[in-house]
């Protein structure tokens, strides 16, 4: 009988892990209903249709970055820019998150990569901007497509973004309305927010929130954390 709970408790958790690989939802329910979210423990907010803007969740430690105007002091600082990267993507989003600690159930906050992530640079974008942005995607190996105003017209761009439905824009520069009209049909958020040294606020960009709430029993009963 040992062996056999042994084998289905394993079982169990690699049938988890894979679906908590490839399911695509901004919140995953465990073992538990997928009402009663509390705040911090667990930040609610979907992707694709259910989300609007950027995704952070209610509740959550993205919130309130939302509902501020940002914008440098200076100059681009290359340097800080990369240092206060590196800060963040360690310490906050590429790093599983469980403020709560409870030992009857996990409620991690983590970040995945945005899919269908463009970076449209426009004639007018200042090149400290774009150094500043492709390198930091490039050093966290974040995949994204560049397009150039140079190379692709705003009106070719505006045609094809109907390819990227629940896709994200790192606009640098100016843009036309017929561009942010066709994103907002095509469904892709388009991010024309001042770029900054901060890897707090320019990070958030490149990825999406997922938020895991897992209470940690089988069947009913809690599992002996002594075991697990």
């Amino acid at each position: 009988i040992k062996e056999l709970s042994d084998y289905l408790r394993e079982f169990d958790l690699t049938e988890i892990e894979n679906w908590l690989d490839k399911v695509q939802v901004g919140n995953a329910y465990i073992n538990r209903h997928i009402t009663g979210a509390i705040v911090n423990r667990q930040p609610f907010g979907g992707w694709k249709r259910s989300t609007v803007g950027s995704g952070a969740k209610a509740g959550g430690p993205d919130y309130l970055l939302q509902l501020g105007n940002w914008s440098p002091t200076g100059l681009i600082d290359l340097d800080a820019a990369q240092k206060d990267d590196d800060y963040w993507w360690n310490n906050h989003y590429n790093i599983d998150q469980d403020p709560s600690r409870l030992f009857c159930e996990a409620n991690i906050l983590r970040y995945k990569p945005q899919p269908n992530l463009i970076v449209r640079i426009s004639s007018d974008a200042k090149e400290k901007e774009v150094e500043r942005v492709l390198s930091a995607i490039r050093h966290f190996g974040i995949v994204c497509e560049v397009s150039r105003e140079e190379e692709i017209s705003n009106n070719d761009f505006a045609a094809s973004l109907s390819s990227y439905r629940f896709g994200r824009i790192r606009l640098l520069g100016s843009t036309t309305e017929d561009v942010r009209a066709a994103a907002i049909q095509a469904e892709v958020h388009l991010v024309d927010e001042p770029v900054t040294s901060s890897g707090r606020l320019e990070l958030r960009w490149y990825v999406r929130e997922q938020a895991i709430s897992w209470t940690l029993h089988r069947f009913g009963n809690l599992v002996n954390a002594a075991t697990n």
